[in-house]
Formats: C-alpha cells, structure tokens, sequence
C-alpha cells in the first residue's frame, strides 16, 4: 500500500508539472581553444521573448583559473532561444600565472601572481536553429564589455618593483587575450 501511495503521489506531482520539450540549449565554443580555454554554454528559454543561462570557462594555458558568466536574454523574433536578441551577461573570473626564472639549467626564482576580475558586457546577437527538427544550434554575438581589471597605470615606470612591473605585465597581457573591452562570442550546440 505504501509503495502505491508513492507511485500515486509521484504522478499526481507530475501532473503539476509543465512540460515543455526542447526548452534547453548546451553549446561549445571552438574558438575559445585558440585562447587556451574550454568553454561550455548552457541556456534555458523561460518565456516566449526571454531566456536566461550561464557561460563557465576553464583556462589551462599560461593563465589557468576558471570564469562563469551568467546571461540573460531577450529575444526580439517571435520565439525564444531563435533569432536575434539582446543579452545582459556578467562574468566573474579568478587566475593565476607562474614565472620560472631560470640560470642555465636550473630554477633560480618562481614567481607567481593570482588576481580575479569582474565585470558587465551589453551584447547584440543571433542563434540560428538548424537541422530537421531544429535541434542544432549556431550563436554569434558582440558587443562591449567592461572589466574591473586594473593594471599598474599612470605610475612612473622607474620606481616599479620588480614584482610589480611582472604584475603589470602579466594583466594587461591577460587583459589582451581574454578581457578586452570588445566581447566576442560564437558557439555550436543541441537543443533538447
């Protein structure tokens, strides 16, 4: 009798439940492995015009660390998670670089500099549906970014630390590669 009150009451649960098939989105950017990154994108359409998600990379070149980039959308066509849209997309990013000093064969110094950033990008874009039921996704978008990663500026270079100068350098080549003020972004995907 137990096991039937459970089995009803999961039902009648179910029953509650909205159902909508092909509601979710996961997507690969290929692109971001030319930066020494991976990068995986996962949205979920909430209404018909808005969708919300979350973008989480993984560095493992010369800065490794991690960054996750919650988004939201807005979708100007008639259906959500096709067609052109707006996104508001905050990232958050924490990473480090290690530097080994070396005289002849051997390790003389190991310097190494962590640092995060955060920060805000406004973004234009498209997502194109593909395929015979529309289950491969294409999305490309652009616009600007801001980050609160600040270098060493407006300093005289002649009194910079060593260590300092190492830092300065360090996050504005970072800040090059992976936070310039203009975001970029093309990913391939399945809808489910």
């Amino acid at each position: 009798m137990k096991k039937f009150t459970l089995v009803l009451l999961v039902l009648c649960a179910f029953s509650f439940v909205k159902v909508s098939a092909q509601n979710n989105i996961i997507r690969f950017s290929p692109l971001a492995t030319i930066k020494f990154k991976a990068k995986l994108h996962y949205e979920r359409g909430l209404t018909d015009k808005i969708s919300a998600g979350a973008i989480g990379s993984y560095f493992f070149g010369a800065y490794p660390g991690f960054r996750i980039e919650p988004f939201g959308r807005y979708y100007f066509s008639d259906e959500a998670l096709n067609g052109l849209y707006g996104q508001l997309k905050g990232h958050y990013s924490a990473n480090s670089i290690t530097i080994n000093t070396t005289s002849g064969n051997t390790v003389v110094n190991t310097w190494t500099h962590s640092f995060s950033e955060y920060g805000v990008a406004v973004n234009l874009g498209y997502q194109f549906l593909l395929g015979r039921n529309d289950n491969v996704t294409f999305d490309i978008f652009t616009g600007y970014r801001y980050s609160s990663l600040k270098y060493i500026d407006n300093v005289d270079s002649t009194t910079l630390t060593t260590e300092e100068s190492e830092n300065q350098a360090a996050e504005l080549a970072y800040r090059l590669l992976h936070s310039n003020l203009f975001d970029f972004g093309l990913s391939v995907g399945y809808k489910f």
